[in-house]
């Protein structure tokens, strides 16, 4: 199944994280979808190209770029649109920072 805007992750833990220039694969213990939670899941987006990692810098207000990045700890937000453009949004596992990973990908799957 592809992911969808219908997929949320409340509360749910990122258990794994892989991110390449041409693959990022994301395990979560947890998503919502079609009104009920399914349990633990792995989503895989084959990218078009390399994600982009941005962190928020709360005392500027202002977005950077990173040059490397690193797993997110949780999903607290997740955007889809376009059919091939999504968003995720969380807290660095190790730095705690607000980061958003942007990439496109054309052929993204959820397993349970």
């Amino acid at each position: 199944m592809k992911p969808t805007s219908e997929h949320s992750f409340p509360d749910a833990k990122v258990t794994g994280w892989l991110l390449s220039d041409s693959l990022l694969e994301v395990d979560v213990s947890n998503v919502f979808f079609d009104g009920s939670f399914r349990g633990p899941a792995k989503v895989a987006f084959p990218l078009v190209q390399p994600a982009t990692v941005m962190s928020y810098d709360h005392g500027s207000n202002l977005w950077t770029e990173e040059k490397k990045s690193e797993a997110l700890k949780d999903i607290c937000e997740f955007h889809h649109k376009n059919e091939s453009h999504y968003s995720l949004k969380g807290f660095g596992a190790v730095s705690g920072r607000w980061l958003a990973v942007g990439f496109l990908s054309r052929d993204a799957k959820i397993t349970w």
